[in-house]
């Protein structure tokens, strides 16, 4: 996925490429959002804040 972002921001993409690029994203997206639904109804089961679930799990918000 790096390769192909460092494809397309320098304008070397294919467009099989782009369009696997468009497709991995949206994978990843789908998966986050799943991970983040389980880590809320954890939050819940342990009666905490989500926030505090990070941290016990030792998880860091992804940079930016």
């Amino acid at each position: 996925m790096k390769e192909l972002i460092a494809k397309r921001q320098s304008y070397t993409i294919t467009e099989d490429e782009l369009q696997e690029l468009i497709r991995l994203t949206d994978e990843s997206e789908r998966l986050n959002v799943e991970r983040m639904k389980h880590l809320l109804e954890l939050a819940h089961l342990r009666g905490v804040t989500l926030d505090e679930v990070m941290e016990q799990l030792g998880i860091k918000p992804a940079a930016a």
